[in-house]
């Protein structure tokens, strides 16, 4: 199947602080390509109010950038959420990208854990409704938690399909604390880009 024939149909949004983007994230990216074949896969940096991140969000975009740019199918970086703030909210988004493709269907990717919290979520039940819900699975996941969370959300015609995607139980927290871990669940490009900028305690002597 070519990357862009003309037929494929979907939006998936991919929000977080990336801080930064590891192997993790693109690997989840690539389950979300392979289940629902969108004609898009839309990274969105967030600007979280309740977290310190030592970084510009000019450089965790860029670090977005570099990630994906060999990747097989479509991938954009997108700057909304950075552009409206900490106090932007994923049904704020939701309804911006609604307006921006408004011909395509919209799907929202997250991990198992941020899933679990969903019915939390602010209007989360418009956002369901806005965007269908794909959700990556980690080895440590408790599979019978997360189905009953998934059969309750469903109850509210949301649509929730979970990704035949056995992730790595890795962090960014992990990979801005030991450098070693850095070189390994890092793209090349994002690990030079790390190391050039003197992020998360790099220099260049190492």
């Amino acid at each position: 199947m070519s990357r862009n024939d003309g037929t494929k149909k979907g939006i998936v949004l991919f929000g977080g602080t990336f801080n930064p983007i590891h192997q993790g994230h693109i690997r989840l990216c690539c389950s979300a390509w392979k289940a629902v074949h969108p004609r898009l896969v839309v990274l969105m940096p967030t600007q979280p109010f309740y977290k310190e991140l030592n970084t510009e969000a000019s450089q965790r975009i860029e670090m977005c950038q570099r990630a994906v740019e060999n990747l097989p199918f479509p991938v954009a970086v997108d700057g909304y959420e950075i552009q409206q703030g900490s106090s932007c909210r994923t049904y704020d988004t939701l309804c911006a990208m609604k307006q921006k493709f408004p011909d395509d269907p919209l799907y929202l990717l997250m991990g198992s854990d941020t899933f679990l919290s969903f019915s939390y979520w602010y209007r989360w039940q418009e956002c369901g409704r806005m965007a269908g819900l794909l959700v990556g699975m980690r080895k440590s996941d408790d599979r019978e938690q997360i189905e009953m969370v998934k059969s309750l959300v469903e109850q509210d015609g949301i649509s929730v399909r979970l990704l035949d995607h056995q992730a790595d139980d890795i962090s960014s927290h992990d990979i801005r604390q030991h450098q070693e871990k850095q070189r390994e669940e890092l793209a090349p490009a994002v690990y030079t880009y790390i190391r050039e900028h003197h992020l998360y305690g790099n220099d260049t002597e190492r």
